[in-house]
């Protein structure tokens, strides 16, 4: 896959794809998810890797936009 520009290979972090994300951003803070495997959240040249959950599927509507806000506000918060 590519992601503006990078290609993708694997589920494994990406800073590169994170530096080229925050090149094209306003925003320092990158949220990668990579399904099952995880999200990975970027600020600045720090990384927080997030282990999935497993939970009870309710519903699938907006779970990806809460996901990123609920990651992307938590890691916001930590010290890197």
């Amino acid at each position: 896959r590519s992601l503006n520009g990078v290609i993708i290979t694997s589920d494994k972090p990406n800073p590169s794809a994170a530096r080229v994300l925050q090149g094209q951003s306003t925003k320092s803070e990158i949220v990668i998810s990579s399904g099952p495997k995880g999200s990975f959240f970027y600020k600045g040249e720090n990384m927080i890797i997030v282990e999935p959950k497993k939970v009870p599927l309710v519903d699938t509507i907006g779970a990806g936009e809460a996901h990123t806000g609920t990651v992307s506000d938590r890691c916001s918060m930590a010290s890197l």
